[in-house]
């Protein structure tokens, strides 16, 4: 109900405008949406990325009536980062998880109040302000086209003020509304590591292999995907990540690798890979581009390795010692080396570089190559 009144108060006629007007499928390429047309301004031309520009963004007027009205005001000028995106991510089409199919992501992580639920790539941010009104928990979303950002952000303040509205009817209950934090930004700043490493349960819409190497813009430059991979093993132990294309990148799972091992001769350990996944059906009808597609999505865990143990003696010892080599006791992610006569292979390593943010490729030890998946 909130949802739909903010789409009409966007001076929207329906939802489908926004996922198939072109404001969102050319957000980076110059033309401006005007809510009050519901229509790109076709005079409007591209300029070069670097170079400056003014920028409307919608006010709504103090008119308490139903309907928006809509005016417009420029913004100062500020100065692309020509580097800031790449050109897939300009020809993105934007893609939404509809309310059911956030639903039912919100049941197979099983979030929780206390939890924080972060959306890299939050477009209108839906899944965000869903999961903060139905779940109560904090809620955070990043995404880096700034046009996105803007009307991920009146839609925010649409839907808050909407349920003051309700609020004033004797039925209506307000429910607990967490904390909503929607940043524009890339997941590969650094300045956001901690917003977005933090997060209990992460949603990424990496459909079709977005984010993978059709992302990158430059030879040799990390994928996207990369990226969120290694955010998702900097996440604590526990934590959990719903992904629309598989994160190859993560290496082979704790089963994979323990299949491996014993196959060679080796002893299991939980130390071999520090997640699980399972592919889960979404349903049908649950995304916005398809609706009689099943829609299948890769559910990754983050396992509890030794580090984790260690971590937990230390605060029960509370000792103040420090031991010798290299313990990792603070829930960092691990692997072991795949190569058995190494000294790694039963010596667990970090999985992430902590300058870069990025998995290693190697074992410190003997130096050969992480184990990767190369296929689902």
């Amino acid at each position: 109900r909130i949802w739909h009144t903010a789409v009409t108060r966007l001076g929207m006629t329906s939802t489908a405008q926004i996922e198939s007007g072109s404001f969102l499928r050319d957000a980076n390429n110059g033309p401006r949406y005007n809510p009050a047309a519901a229509a790109f301004d076709a005079s409007a031309s591209t300029k070069p990325e670097d170079e400056e520009e003014n920028e409307d963004v919608v006010e709504e007027s103090s008119s308490s009536s139903s309907s928006l009205e809509v005016v417009t005001m420029t913004m100062p000028k500020r100065k692309r980062n020509k580097r800031q995106l790449s050109n897939v991510q300009k020809r993105a089409m934007y893609g939404r998880t509809k309310s059911e199919g956030m639903k039912n992501i919100i049941e197979m992580t099983n979030l929780k109040p206390h939890e924080i639920f972060l959306d890299i790539g939050h477009g209108l941010g839906n899944a965000v302000i869903q999961a903060s009104f139905t779940i109560g928990c904090e809620s955070r979303g990043i995404e880096v086209v700034p046009e996105r950002c803007r009307m991920a952000e009146l839609f925010r303040e649409l839907m808050m003020e909407r349920v003051e509205e309700i609020g004033m009817e004797e039925s209506f209950c307000r429910p607990k509304i967490g904390k909503i934090e929607l940043r524009e930004g890339s997941v590969t700043n650094p300045q956001n590591q901690s917003f977005l490493t933090t997060a209990d349960v992460v949603l990424v819409n990496n459909s079709d292999g977005i984010f993978g190497v059709r992302s990158g813009d430059m030879e040799g430059k990390p994928t996207v995907d990369a990226y969120v991979a290694g955010i998702f093993a900097q996440l604590k132990p526990l934590s959990r990540l719903i992904a629309f294309h598989p994160l190859l990148g993560l290496g082979r799972s704790l089963e994979e690798e323990n299949e491996r091992r014993s196959m060679n001769g080796m002893d299991i350990s939980t130390d071999a890979s520090f997640f699980t996944v399972e592919k889960r059906i979404l349903g049908k009808n649950v995304v916005s581009w398809s609706a009689t597609k099943t829609v299948e999505v890769f559910l990754y865990t983050r396992v509890k390795q030794s580090s984790s143990s260690r971590s937990e003696n230390d605060h029960a010892n509370n000792d103040g010692g420090g031991g010798g080599g290299s313990t990792h006791g603070d829930g960092t992610a691990l692997f072991l080396c795949w190569n058995k006569e190494c000294f790694g292979s039963t010596n667990p390593t970090a999985a992430v570089c902590e300058k870069s943010g990025l998995l290693v490729e190697s074992c410190v030890y003997c130096g050969s190559s992480r184990a990767m998946k190369t296929r689902r």
